[in-house]
């Protein structure tokens, strides 16, 4: 086990999720599967935004959303955690 990812669609989006553990960041894992999640979104959902969380913290999160034609939408997620994340989207 390294991590996990997935989707969910909502009404007016899909929205993308990955953890890797510690150990496992780095490697280029996660601009891998975002690349295979976009693409399997895009054909399942064409009509819907796809749309990630992110702590605003997480300078390389950030990074690899921006590479992928992300943007910040300027709204805030409140977490479970009770911490706020930066929702970030784009279009298909």
């Amino acid at each position: 086990f390294i991590g996990r990812c997935g989707f969910r669609p909502t009404d007016d989006r899909v929205e993308l999720e990955m953890f890797f553990l510690p150990d496992e960041q780095g490697h280029g894992f996660g601009g891998e599967l975002f690349d295979a999640m976009i693409a399997r979104c895009a054909s399942a959902f064409p009509d819907l935004k796809i749309a990630a969380t992110v702590s605003p913290a997480n300078s390389h999160a950030i990074a690899l959303l921006r590479k992928r034609s992300f943007t910040d939408s300027g709204e805030w997620v409140l977490m479970k955690s009770g911490l706020e994340h930066a929702l970030y989207v784009r279009t298909i």
